[in-house]
C-alpha cells in the first residue's frame, strides 16, 4: 500500500540522515553494509 511505501522512505531517510548502514547484504550480494542515498543541500 502507499501508506506502507511511504513509511519505508521515512525509515530509509532516516537511516542514511544518521549514518547507518540499511542495506542487507546477504539479500543484494553486497560485499559490506553501506549507507543508502545521498543528501544534497538545496
Amino acid at each position: 500500500s502507499r501508506a506502507k511505501e511511504a513509511v519505508a522512505f521515512a525509515i530509509l531517510a532516516n537511516e542514511t540522515v544518521a549514518g547507518n548502514p540499511s542495506n542487507v547484504p546477504s539479500a543484494t550480494g553486497a560485499t559490506h553494509p553501506v549507507v543508502l542515498g545521498k543528501l544534497v543541500p538545496a
